[in-house]
């Protein structure tokens, strides 16, 4: 080796050191930012403490405001599960040969089954243990995986985010902590972090621009609403850049499929599917398109291949999840989707859907959005007209899934949120950099990607999303009034009552009910069973949840006349939910 190529391989080296260095910088940071903006958050919505309920409820979705129901594990431990593994395997075959006889509904097993879970419930009061058990991986019921499987077939989504939520609740059993939705939603958006920064370099070769466009991302409203969200939007938004950057692997090397490179775009696939039905929309969008542009190529080989690979993915996930063919076709939220596509305000909902975009991204700002539309078009006509084809066709690749995602999304979500399109915001913060950078240098005749080059472009990517997380209200934090946490110091140990409408609402305040010593889950039509309890209620301290779709003063009047009540005074507007929280004062 000679000394010039000694140099030239001394300055690789020290090149890729502080391209590492750089790229751990700026991980610190946006790391700090995540567990700033995650030290503030306080509550939860609603499908939050779902995530922890259906991940954890030991073969449980749903609490009830009965005696606690015969469940799939109870009938497992009865009719499968023996003293040894002989006669366990015995068991199993047993049922399995009576399924194959006797079809399913016919068979003795099927049948023990429905007796077993027709058995009468009795309406009950909770203790705090039974809720904490519902959101903890209680001990002795750690990694059971199959009672996260049990309790989402219930739900509307695949599994894979409740497991791993199941997970991070079995390492620290009957804990509840933000930290565990944290820990995963760090683990995926810091990974996305990183798979942005892969993606951007290999497709522009330089890493000034994986940086600026990594930390425009990371420092975006859109970026940290995610983090502090704990549902399965930060995870889905790591399997779709996942599932873009095996995409622009076999772009580039002209669609060689090799084993690395199959198993990378099948496993994103899966995986995506199995953390939400919303990935097809943009799966089916990016598959369409590369498939047009592999036919305009005329690359048959690469069409087949392409083809088996994305057969082989849907196989599997079907059979991971055979659910999904019903939840997607057939439940009420296909039925809602297709309902809001029928009669729904599409030009209303698009315009929401560009609200949130603005918000996340562009700082707020109406005329930021409107200049990176305009600077996105603009590079497009111009890289066009240089001749610059293949640019231009990864371009569309890569925005036009976007666009349309977000258009269909807007059509079929069942809220304006901007859960349901946050996985496109890398993409749209990566377009609108790639774009302003290209104009920069046409302005300034730059032949080369350069820091000199991209500094400035990427520097006002950078402060747009540094305003906007100072300027735009962070929308998960849910701040828990001071009045709130007083009145649950004040009445801890005390009776609850949750008087609902619809059953769903109670999960809000799961959390109060583990300051209470005992809490009744109360469907409205069972008041009698209420009143027959007073006796036992009289002189002590009894708090009264009233859901808000209810008549309270028709309630605290009956509560009076029925329990010899003095008066039920309203305490706080503030429950944090769906009801309001009075005191039955005897």
């Amino acid at each position: 080796m000679t000394e010039t190529n000694e140099n030239l391989c001394k300055k690789g080296k020290l090149h890729v050191k502080q391209e590492a260095v750089i790229f751990a910088a700026l991980f610190l940071v946006i790391s700090l930012v995540a567990v700033y903006f995650t030290t503030q958050k306080q509550g939860y919505e609603l499908d939050e403490l779902y995530s922890f309920g259906y991940a954890n409820g030991s073969y449980m979705p749903l609490m009830e405001g009965t005696t606690q129901e015969y469940t799939l594990k109870n009938f497992i431990d009865e009719y499968v599960f023996a003293d040894s593994f002989g006669k366990t395997v015995n068991n199993f075959l047993a049922g399995v040969q009576d399924i194959f006889q006797n079809g399913i509904k016919e068979s003795n097993l099927y049948k023990e089954y429905k007796r077993a879970m027709l058995c009468e419930k009795e309406l009950a009061w909770h203790d705090a243990e039974y809720f904490r058990n519902y959101i903890t991986a209680e001990p002795g019921a750690q990694f059971e995986y199959l009672s996260v499987y049990n309790n989402m077939y219930y739900d509307n989504h695949p599994p894979f985010y409740l497991m791993l939520i199941h997970t991070m609740s079995s390492l620290f059993p009957g804990q509840f902590s933000k930290y565990m939705g944290f820990a995963i939603n760090y683990l995926a958006l810091m990974g996305s972090c990183a798979m942005l920064y892969a993606l951007v370099k290999r497709l522009s070769g330089s890493a000034f621009m994986a940086q600026g466009i990594m930390l425009t991302y990371g420092l975006s409203t859109g970026f940290t609403a995610s983090m502090t969200f704990y549902r399965m939007y930060g995870v889905l938004t790591f399997f779709t850049l996942w599932f873009v950057y095996a995409h622009v692997c076999l772009l580039q090397s002209d669609w060689v499929f090799t084993p690395k490179r199959v198993i990378a775009l099948g496993a994103s696939a899966i995986l995506g599917f199995y953390t939400h039905y919303y990935f097809i929309v943009f799966a089916a969008l990016l598959a369409f398109f590369t498939l047009v542009l592999q036919v305009v190529q005329k690359n048959t080989k690469a069409i087949k291949q392409y083809l088996l690979t994305g057969f082989c993915a849907g196989v599997i996930s079907f059979i991971i999840w055979p659910f999904s063919i019903w939840r997607i076709l057939f439940s009420y939220r296909s039925y809602d989707a297709l309902e809001q596509l029928k009669t729904g305000d599409h030009w209303l909902r698009l315009q929401e859907y560009s609200a949130i975009v603005r918000d996340n991204v562009f700082a707020g700002s109406n005329f930021l959005l409107v200049l990176a539309v305009a600077a996105i078009i603009t590079a497009f006509v111009l890289a066009y007209r240089q001749g610059k084809k293949k640019t231009v066709a990864i371009g569309l690749l890569m925005l036009l899934p976007v666009i349309l995602d977000i258009f269909i999304i807007s059509n079929v979500a069942p809220y304006s949120r901007e859960r349901y399109i946050a996985n496109t915001f890398p993409f749209i913060v990566a377009g609108v950099a790639f774009a302003v950078t290209y104009l920069f240098q046409l302005v300034t005749k730059a032949t080369k990607i350069t820091l000199k080059n991209v500094i400035i472009p990427l520097a006002v990517c950078v402060g747009v999303s540094a305003v906007g997380l100072i300027t735009v209200p962070q929308e998960h934090l849910y701040p828990v009034s001071a009045a709130k946490q007083e009145l649950l110091q004040k009445y801890e140990g005390s009776k609850c009552i949750f008087a609902y409408k619809k059953w769903s609402k109670y999960t809000q305040n799961v959390l109060d009910f583990l300051h209470y010593d005992e809490t009744l889950l109360l469907e409205i039509e069972n008041m009698d069973y209420l009143y027959s309890q007073a006796a036992d209620l009289q002189g002590q301290d009894v708090l009264l949840y009233i859901d808000r779709e209810l008549d309270y003063q028709e309630i605290t009047a009956l509560i009076k006349q029925n329990m010899h009540a003095a008066d039920v005074e309203l305490l706080s507007t503030d429950a944090g939910g769906y009801a309001d929280i009075y005191h039955i004062c005897w």
